[in-house]
């Protein structure tokens, strides 16, 4: 019959000064050669092309006036806006805004805070900001052909309305060509951001998420972000905290 082979030699025994040799060895490996750095954070999102007139707003300003003279309130603002004009809202807080005037490609409208505490919150059951046309929303039938809003919104806190229901969002988009940069959002019963498959282009960079129940009554499914379909969302170095629900929820064939 044929023998088994000898079983292995032990391994050598280590003695402590050899240990410590091969800790040394491992300090000084780690040290000549140091993990990668942690990739640098994304590019912000460049201002759209602007280069138009600064119209103010303020609280309790004109419902009348020009919006450069003298400051008018922020659905004044919106009446007279054209492509490539800044709305500067001084701090205070606005009520709901139904977006429906519209820049251009090469003149988007920006609507910033001059400073913190500018707050839009509305009171109705529906969102407090809401890009809206007739013709485009999640019951659109397929091949609808919808608007851009060319709209950008910056350094602004935005809240859902106390009394709002299932559209109840801080910010409801159903148009494409849309920015959110460096606002708080919050504090909505439904989705503090609801962008719809008729929605594309949408970046949402730079912003707070977050739910406050002493504020709004929020719901269970109420999400940071949902977006149903629509092409070429960006979600990009935003802070989400404190939401019962998914943070960013991008579904039905978004991409």
């Amino acid at each position: 019959p044929i023998s088994p082979p000898p079983p292995p030699p032990p391994p050598p025994t280590l003695l402590p000064f050899q240990i410590l040799w091969q800790f040394v060895e491992y300090i000084i490996e780690v040290s000549q050669n140091p993990p990668p750095p942690p990739p640098p954070p994304p590019p912000p999102v460049d201002p759209p092309p602007s280069g138009g007139r600064v119209l103010n707003v303020t609280p309790n300003g004109s419902a009348s006036s020009d919006c450069i003279a003298s400051a008018c309130s922020l659905n004044r603002a919106h009446a007279v806006v054209k492509p490539g004009d800044t709305i500067l809202a001084q701090p205070g807080t606005y009520g709901e805004l139904q977006v429906r005037n519209w820049g251009t490609a090469t003149g988007w409208i920006t609507l910033k805070g001059a400073g913190p505490g500018v707050v839009i919150r509305g009171t109705g059951i529906g969102p407090s900001v809401y890009l809206y046309d007739s013709r485009c929303d999640e019951y659109a039938p397929a091949g609808s052909v919808c608007p851009s809003a060319f709209w950008r919104f910056e350094n602004l806190t935005i809240q859902g309305s106390k009394s709002g229901q299932g559209d109840g969002n801080a910010i409801k988009v159903d148009l494409s060509d849309v920015q959110l940069v460096n606002n708080k959002l919050c504090c909505s019963y439904a989705d503090i951001v609801k962008a719809v498959r008729t929605a594309s282009r949408v970046t949402i960079t730079g912003n707070e998420f977050y739910q406050d129940a002493t504020v709004t009554p929020i719901s269970a499914n109420a999400q940071g972000v949902d977006k149903t379909g629509g092409d070429d969302l960006k979600v990009i170095g935003n802070y989400f905290h404190d939401l019962p629900n998914v943070a960013a929820y991008a579904k039905g064939n978004a991409c």
